[in-house]
């Protein structure tokens, strides 16, 4: 079952995974909080918020260095673990989604490549529909960018604060396809130091929140409070 680099990849794997779902007959749903507000340029204690109730916990200790042998002559190495991802967290009002993320130590520069990046899916199929922080900051603003056939569309800016192991940022719900009113309902991944293309990264390289082609759910907020 474990995942294997090659054809197979993690095929084995994510089916043992729907498997056990469906055999305990569950499904991870977090309870949906009220509506909340960010103030993008104000404290990361905002966050402690009894409304915000989308919390999500990740792995630590997860980005160590891999220095050991492998299979007959075959020796691995990685040193491409950063930024140890802890926590995550989601909440919305009427126009806006914010995103929330802490890690266990404090943040390398923003900077590096493939630095602390938000994949989002809308539409519900295979992969990423959007992604946020796919490039560097700059000036409090970061891109948001479609994925397309061709590569990504850049179709708006977030706003982006960041500071000790915290980053947060605030997205417009119109640029992701929700409309104002509505609930939003998505899945979602944080990466770091991934290889863009190569969704096995999330498995081998920097750290993802969920590990490797896992998401997290966000099922919006009550309609009526």
């Amino acid at each position: 079952m474990e995942p294997a680099k090659g054809i197979l990849g993690d095929n084995y794997y994510m089916q043992m995974v729907q498997y056990i779902a469906k055999f305990k007959r569950s499904t991870a749903v977090l309870p949906r909080g009220g509506s909340v507000s960010i103030d993008i340029a104000g404290g990361f204690s905002q966050w402690k918020n009894e409304k915000i109730m989308s919390v999500y916990r990740d792995y630590r200790n997860d980005t160590a260095d891999r220095d050991h042998p492998g299979y007959g002559e075959y020796y691995y190495t990685d040193a491409s673990g950063r930024n140890d991802i802890v926590n995550a967290k989601v909440c919305e009002d009427e126009k806006y989604l914010y995103f929330y993320v802490d890690t266990a130590e404090a943040l390398s520069p923003s900077t590096d490549d493939a630095w602390m990046t938000l994949f989002i899916n809308t539409s519900g199929k295979e992969g990423y529909d959007f992604y946020v922080n796919r490039t560097s900051p700059a000036d409090g603003k970061t891109a948001v960018e479609a994925v397309t056939e061709d590569g990504y569309r850049r179709v708006g800016e977030a706003e982006i604060r960041y500071e000790g192991n915290k980053l947060m940022l605030r997205v417009e719900k119109s640029l992701l396809g929700f409309s104002a009113v509505a609930d939003a309902s998505l899945s979602f991944k944080w990466a770091d130091n991934y290889t863009d293309g190569d969704i096995m990264s999330f498995y081998t390289r920097g750290d993802a929140a969920p590990y490797g082609r896992m998401n997290f759910v966000y099922t919006g907020i009550y309609a009526a409070e």
